[in-house]
């Protein structure tokens, strides 16, 4: 490798001086050819002068031989250097792709590194925000951990499913209770969400049991206003954004007295959805499955149930203010003193 770069380097340095000297030999032999030609009368007459008639015809040839073996070295030369140096820049190329492919490599694994550790972070972050929920006697830990999985829904879709089950899981712990023991709840209290005072909540009709356990729901009951404003964000969020491709799953999920505007439930699975006391505005049902859904007490406005599997549903006192029940599938269900308002009550009836 050293031998052949002095080599380029004294040639491209005298290259002018090679070419020269190139030319020069070739102009030579042009010459010594043309004197030494039998052909010219004036070279016939030098020669019958020397007395020797056939050493001229030697002489061309030996020059016409160093001429075409001086060439064909020059020629050799020129080419060993451009096969050396194509080599040279062909195992550069490799060395350099090579090291492209050990830099692709090594920031693949990289990423991958930071990949798990993000999950681990974020499954760590889960794991923590349940254990500030269970902190029974601190209502404000428990409101912080809402928080948390609002943002861990919204940021890794991974994580979404088990943060909607977390947080539907708080209105679990009353709300079937409170619609056993109080079916018309949400229908008298529809201001659920706004309630600061639950004091109020202590119905007459209640036992004392019921009251006691009624009390002892009631930080529950102030996450609940919480969980619903955060679901209802949740959904909007999940329904606009493409990064959230779905099912997410609300199936049999608690989400009395929740807040619902211009969603398309086209990424949820609804089916025993409770949505007792809601207020749902311009709402796309299309082609949902929700069978056995509570809808009682409920206003829903501007809203389509084209298409949707609505079998054994109830609307039971629930007003329906421009709804279409157009091709639905309404077997089995109950509108008992539900209120129609520019709502097709024919396709209701059939």
């Amino acid at each position: 490798m050293g031998q052949f770069e002095n080599s380029r380097v004294f040639f491209l340095k005298y290259k002018f001086q090679l070419y020269l000297t190139a030319i020069f030999l070739i102009g030579f032999l042009f010459i010594c050819l043309y004197l030494f030609d039998p052909q010219i009368p004036f070279t016939n007459k030098k020669l019958e002068e020397l007395g020797n008639k056939n050493k001229p015809f030697y002489i061309r040839n030996i020059i016409i031989a160093l001429a075409a073996f001086a060439t064909a070295i020059f020629t050799w030369w020129k080419n060993v250097l451009n096969s050396k140096h194509i080599e040279v820049l062909q195992k550069q190329t490799e060395a350099m792709q090579i090291q492209a492919t050990n830099t692709s490599k090594q920031l693949e694994k990289f990423e991958a590194q930071i990949r798990i550790q993000e999950e681990t972070r974020l499954d760590t972050l889960f794991s923590k925000a349940v254990d500030l929920l269970k902190q029974e006697n601190d209502l404000i830990i428990r409101q912080s951990s809402i928080y948390i999985l609002k943002d861990l829904a919204l940021s890794s879709p991974k994580h979404t499913q088990k943060c909607i089950d977390t947080l539907c899981s708080i209105n679990e712990l009353w709300m079937p209770w409170m619609l056993e023991v109080y079916p018309d709840f949400f229908e008298i209290h529809n201001d659920f969400r706004y309630i600061k005072n639950f004091e109020k909540l202590f119905i007459k009709n209640l036992t004392s049991d019921n009251r006691y356990i009624l009390k002892q729901s009631f930080d529950n009951m102030k996450l609940s206003q919480l969980v619903l404003k955060t679901m209802s964000q949740i959904i909007k969020v999940i329904y606009n954004d493409h990064y959230f491709s779905g099912p997410f799953n609300l199936s049999h999920k608690y989400l009395c007295n929740i807040e619902l505007s211009e969603i398309d439930f086209e990424k949820f699975a609804l089916n025993n959805i409770n949505l007792n006391g809601s207020t749902l505005f311009g709402i796309n049902f299309y082609q949902c499955k929700m069978w056995e859904s509570d809808i009682r007490n409920s206003k829903i406005i501007k809203t389509s149930f084209k298409d949707a599997f609505l079998q054994y549903s109830k609307f039971d006192s629930t007003i329906l203010n421009e709804v279409s029940f157009e091709n639905a599938d309404i077997d089995n269900c109950s509108f008992i003193g539900a209120s129609f308002i520019k709502t097709d009550i024919q396709s209701i009836k059939k």
